[in-house]
């Protein structure tokens, strides 16, 4: 007998805690069953449990001669002997063996035979399931097979008795894929190889390793090239199928594999039809029963084949048959599952018979049906045809979406526009594709989607979009919505109440689904819970089976940020995905601050965000940043912390301060228990886990010049990188958006009566983006809706041209002028020292935050004198009710009156009772209707003693009510407290 055969083999592999987690409940059911096809992984499984286990572990691999009950018994002996040296010998009957164990058994023991699949239907198979039987409790046993042994495994099932491991088990999921290749072959894998890896062999193990095998030392073309043809024409993989699967199967199975290859899914009914059996049914159910990659779809008898194997069977079919009669056999398929309703699998059926014509009149009848879903079999269609049906454009434009390739799928739905001309679905793909736009620019404008409305999430204020109410029409989006923002804000345990993926009813939406799945598992590693990484896990397996790559390549970095191991570099952010890289930089950052590489990656990650218009994320990972600087006790420390305060008032997202506060707390010594005390507030009122607390330096340590450089920072960068200047220097450009649009260049008035309306209507859109790009497809949805996407493009150049023509007509084509061009983007180029009054009024309200969470009351109610100062009027109200224009000038509005609210009360506390008076009269200027603001105007009056005033007041406030429908004598309502001055801030009304 050779030793090796009872002994653990010594495997190396990765680790996937995933599914030993499942081998160690073993103990409790007492049998387990690791059935799967040749190459997935079994034997490294088993044997690296076996490995890692601290009870004894006897070892036994069956070979096809082992097939006698003396022969499985005496190799059993020597299995258990190996590692009981105590136990007696000469096992003649199960019996017998039995009793020698429970002789030994003081403490457990497991078992663990491999390949039982060879001792099929003999002797030893059925003793084998009589000593299992009369085992003692003590002793549990893992057996790893190709098939389902012949034991009465439902008893076992009925009884709790049996823990099962399958094909889908030991399928390495994507991220398991991309943690494979850098954590144990060492090798740097992109994302989209990854994903394309992990589908195209369906996370089959063995199809991994020959994949590395055959690509160690190969290019990046030569790689791409090998993962194309893997199945059909990788030398490895045919010699793998066809020595360990085809090889052992009998002359009518592998027949009917090769014949069936065709079908793209497969039934007893279809491949009777195409083979002109009776039999198709019980064959399929059989390859099932043996795990010969043929994967059960449903309980109706619907199966598939594993594409790996499905393609190396093409290649032997075509290799047997010729090109003829598989084409020939292909038309066939293509006519049975369009009969059978299997659309997709159809039109793939027809482009491998190369029937362009059944394709196209398919896709003439179905392309509405076809369209819908992720499409995977667009790969199989010529490009001619991609280009001219504007079902599969649409088709085309919704698989870039759910990936990822935004700039791809705009261009496609304006093709899709086109092609359908004047009918309904052409609004469809108008929709669809305004929903993308916000997400290509640095500045998006308002949108109605509830995409669109993310992508606002993540520019600023988060929190304010989460007080938005809640539409019953639209829950599970919604929930989602609002649950992202309160996480984007800081508030992962609000978040959590609402990403509730039991509670949101997500059968119907995938995507939404997949992304709720991602934003629990985030928002609950940022609290501090690690069984969020589950949560991941989910997600991104339900993104895979929806196809939305994107949300999927997200959820992996997301989950590689809470796994991986710490890098001794910075962590790239990949300039083809810079959401997702970035986003998983960030959560890194969180989980991991002490890693060597954080700074700079941090610092990577928030540069792209700020390119991205996304201040709120920027403000996260210039926080985080700060305090990895203060515990290594970097000497940029103090500018690490001025950015972050800076990106803070940038992305309004002030609960980021409690990061800063550690960093404080490490840096400014006079006020650590000041910052500490803080930094718990915050963490007890949002629900975020802070990093553990490093040790403050030493006290020889020299002085930190915080203090001084965050006063300076208030004064010079108070908001999206433009100056407060106290006066209008030469060389500057000053742009007014309240009251009235005005522009003026070196202090002078630039005449704009000779620029006609619309592309006036720009250089408005350019203003109200603060100086940041303004996307080309944000023009034409906001000012040419309902025009054709290439008259409108011509359009916006016309407008641009004349606008330099007035306003840079010394500047040459493609010049520094003052409308610049960036990619599809335009922005207004605005020199050191120029001003836009929308944005220093929000930037004054940032620093009136800033320094009333520092304690300065006196510098924030000076700050909101001067935001109130800059607050004229309505933003543009030339320009009436437009779309893109509403929400901004609502929330200016409602930020106005909040300042002046605020601003009143500051100023009653101080006693400085004119200053109250002014300021609620201020703010009634801009909403008569704030309850509170009157109610502060009475009492500001009441207390300067002018009895007259107040009385006047009141009359007044009566009046308001009176207009309102409202009796004035009605239970006065509470004025609100101080500090609601945001930007979001939204007024008490009654």
């Amino acid at each position: 007998m050779a030793p090796a055969k009872v002994r653990v083999p010594v495997v190396a592999g990765l680790t996937r805690q995933r599914v030993h987690d499942r081998l160690g409940s073993v103990w409790v059911h007492g049998l387990g069953l690791v059935v799967a096809p040749a190459g997935s992984g079994k034997t490294t499984l088993l044997a690296s449990f076996a490995a890692g286990s601290p009870d004894p572990v006897a070892w036994y691999r069956a070979e096809s001669r082992d097939e006698s009950e003396g022969a499985l018994l005496q190799h059993l002996e020597a299995a258990f002997a190996a590692v009981l040296p105590g136990v007696s010998r000469g096992w003649t009957s199960v019996e017998a063996a039995s009793r020698a164990l429970e002789q030994v058994a003081a403490g457990r023991i497991l078992l663990v035979i491999d390949d039982l699949h060879v001792l099929e239907s003999s002797s030893a198979e059925r003793a084998l399931e009589r000593f299992i039987d009369y085992l003692p409790p003590s002793l549990a046993v893992l057996i790893g097979s190709r098939t389902q042994p012949g034991f009465n495994l439902s008893r076992r099932r009925v009884s709790g008795g049996l823990l099962e491991i399958g094909p889908d088990d030991l399928r390495f999921r994507s991220w398991e894929v991309e943690r494979l290749f850098r954590d144990f072959y060492e090798v740097a894998v992109g994302p989209e190889e990854v994903a394309r890896l992990a589908r195209r062999t369906e996370g089959w193990a063995a199809g991994l390793q020959l994949f590395h095998l055959a690509t160690t030392g190969k290019s990046a073309d030569e790689r791409r090239r090998i993962l194309a043809g893997l199945g059909s024409s990788s030398r490895m993989v045919r010699e793998y199928l066809t020595r360990n699967v085809l090889a052992e199967l009998a002359p009518e199975l592998r027949s009917f594999l090769v014949n069936t290859c065709v079908l793209g899914v497969l039934s007893g009914p279809l491949c009777d039809r195409l083979l002109g059996r009776t039999d198709g049914a019980r064959v399929l159910a059989e390859l099932e029963r043996r795990r010969v990659f043929t994967i059960a779809l449903d309980d109706d008898g619907t199966y598939r084949y594993h594409e790996v194997l499905r393609s190396h069977l093409e290649g032997v079919l075509l290799e047997e048959q010729g090109d003829l009669a598989v084409r020939a056999a292909n038309r066939r398929a293509g006519e049975l599952l369009e009969a059978a309703d299997a659309l997709p699998e159809a039109l793939v059926a027809y482009c491998r018979a190369e029937a362009w014509e059944a394709a196209e009149r398919l896709v003439a009848r179905e392309g509405r049906q076809l369209a819908d879903g992720s499409a995977p079999w667009l790969d199989a269609l010529p490009a001619a045809t991609l280009r001219h049906d504007p079902w599969l454009v649409l088709a085309a434009a919704r698989r870039h979406r759910a990936e990822g390739r935004w700039a791809e799928a705009v261009e496609a739905y304006q093709r899709a526009e086109l092609g359908f001309g004047a009918a309904v679905s052409a609004q469809a793909c108008r929709r669809e594709r305004l929903a993308i736009v916000p997400w290509l620019e640095a500045a998006p404008g308002p949108s109605g989607d509830w995409s669109g409305r993310l992508r606002t999430v993540l520019g600023r204020d988060p929190l304010a979009a989460a007080r938005d109410p809640l539409d019953a029409g639209q829950r599970t989006r919604q929930h989602l919505l609002h649950g992202l923002a309160l996480l984007a804000g800081g508030r992962p345990a609000a978040a959590l109440e609402l990403l509730d993926p039991d509670a949101a009813g997500l059968d119907g939406e995938p995507a939404v689904a997949a992304a709720t799945f991602l934003g629990r598992g985030a928002a609950r590693l940022i609290a501090g819970d690690p069984a969020g990484s589950g949560d991941l896990e989910m997600g991104i397996a339900r993104a895979e089976l929806a196809g939305w790559g994107w949300l999927a390549r997200v959820g992996r970095s997301l989950l590689g940020a809470a796994t991986a191991s710490a890098p001794s570099v910075p962590v790239p952010v990949d300039d083809g995905d810079a959401w997702t890289a970035g986003l998983g930089a960030l959560l890194r950052g969180w989980l991991r601050p002490d890693e060597p590489a954080a700074f700079e990656t941090l610092g990577h990650a928030a540069e792209r965000f700020a390119g991205l218009g996304s201040p709120v994320l920027e403000a996260w990972a210039s926080a985080l940043r700060a305090l990895v600087a203060a515990r290594a006790q970097r000497l940029d420390t103090a500018e690490a912390i001025v950015l972050a305060e800076a990106a803070i008032r940038r992305g309004s997202v002030p609960e980021a301060r409690l990061l800063i506060e550690e960093a404080l707390a490490l840096t400014d010594h006079e006020r650590l228990d000041y910052h500490l005390a803080r930094a718990v507030e915050i963490g007890r009122r949002t629900g975020l886990a802070r990093p553990p607390s490093a040790a403050p330096p030493a006290e020889t340590s020299p002085a930190w010049p915080v203090s001084a450089l965050l006063d300076q920072t208030v004064r010079s960068k108070p908001g999206r990188g433009l100056a407060v200047p106290a006066q209008v220097a030469p060389g500057t450009v000053s742009v007014d958006l309240f009251a009235g649009f005005g522009l003026r260049i070196d202090g002078v008035e630039v005449d704009l009566a000779a620029v006609k309306p619309r592309a006036r209507l720009v250089l408005h859109l350019l203003g109200l983006s603060g100086g940041s790009p303004v996307h080309r497809e944000a023009f034409l949805a906001a000012l040419w809706p309902d025009t054709d996407p290439e008259t409108a493009g011509r359009l916006l150049h016309v407008a641009i041209s004349s606008l330099r023509a007035v306003l840079e007509p010394g500047t040459g084509r493609g010049g520094a002028g003052l409308i610049r061009r960036e990619g599809d983007a335009y922005r207004l180029g605005l020199p050191a020292g120029s001003e836009i009054d929308l944005v220093v009024f929000e930037a004054l309200l940032a620093g009136a935050a800033a320094s009333q969470a520092n304690g300065d009351v006196e510098a924030a109610a000076e700050a909101l004198r001067r935001a109130l100062e800059r607050y004229r009027g309505d933003l543009l109200p030339e320009d009436g009710p437009a779309e893109w224009l509403v929400e901004a000038r609502d929330r200016a509005r409602l930020a106005a009156v909040g300042a002046a609210r605020s601003l009143a009360q500051m100023r009653l506390r101080a006693g400085d009772y004119p200053g109250a008076v002014q300021a609620g009269l201020r703010g009634l200027a801009v909403d008569r209707y704030d309850d509170a603001l009157w109610r502060l105007l009475v009492e500001a009056h009441d207390r300067a003693g002018d009895r007259s005033a107040a009385h006047r007041a009141r009359r007044g406030y009566e009046q308001m009510l009176t207009d309102l429908g409202i009796d004035p004598l009605a239970e006065p309502i509470l004025v609100p407290p101080p500090g609601d001055f945001g930007p979001g801030a939204v007024a008490t009304r009654i």
